[in-house]
């Protein structure tokens, strides 16, 4: 949880790919166990969605991509989330309050068994 918290108290913010998105002009999400407060802002979000819609767009390298190798880059998320399943549960837990044990073993194993 400490890690987590160092993160968004260092400015480690929201990411769009590889970009970290600005900041500027951000919003203050209040978070429910006062920790440092978590900041977005609207043009990042319309960025994300853009971007997201863009993947499914026809044409696109997602749309373009066999299925199996769709599966793989999946499935390698899933391991990804796997490795840094204290650290995602301590953010999802910093950004909406619940408890900790509740992001660890509900939360994530939902999105893992959605990947695999």
């Amino acid at each position: 949880m400490l890690r987590a918290a160092a993160a968004l108290a260092a400015g480690l913010g929201p990411r769009l790919g590889p970009r970290l998105l600005s900041t500027a002009a951000t919003e203050a999400v209040p978070s429910p166990n006062q920790q440092p407060e978590v900041f977005y802002n609207q043009e990042d979000v319309d960025r994300a969605v853009k971007a997201a819609q863009a993947a499914f767009q026809l044409g696109s390298p997602w749309r373009r991509m066999d299925a199996s190798e769709r599966g793989r880059l999946l499935n390698r998320l899933a391991d990804l989330i796997e490795r840094d399943r204290s650290y995602l549960a301590a953010l999802e837990t910093l950004d909406n309050g619940k408890p900790y044990i509740i992001s660890y073993l509900v939360d994530l194993d939902m999105v893992l068994k959605c990947l695999r």
